[in-house]
This record gives structure tokens, sequence and C-alpha cells, in this order.
């Protein structure tokens, strides 16, 4: 799992770059839903999420 954050300045503007590596997240979530761990009637278990996936997915 890789996540940097980058910082510099560009005349008086703060520019922040933010990369991750969401691969190992997003197979494990294909893994368990191809093996149908879907949880149970009461809660379904739809996927495990990393916070730079949902950061990627608002932005």
């Amino acid at each position: 799992m890789t996540h940097t954050t980058k910082l510099w300045l560009d005349g008086d503007d703060l520019i922040e770059k933010r990369t991750f590596d969401h691969t190992p997240y997003l197979e494990n979530a294909k893994r368990l839903q191809n093996a149908g761990q879907t949880g149970s009637s009461d809660l379904k278990h739809a996927a495990s999420f990393s916070p730079g996936v949902v950061e990627a997915y608002i932005a």
C-alpha cells in the first residue's frame, strides 16, 4: 500500500497532491464478492473500502 502527499507553493496558492494505491482494497472487495461473502440477512456486506477510495470517489 502506497500513500504519498506532496505540497508546493504556486504563487500565493498552496497545492496538495495525494496519491494512494487502491488496488489491494479493490481486489479484496472483488474476492469477497466472488466468494459469496455478503453478510447476514440483517446486514449485507457490500465491500471494504480504504479511506483513499472514499476520498477518490467524492473528489
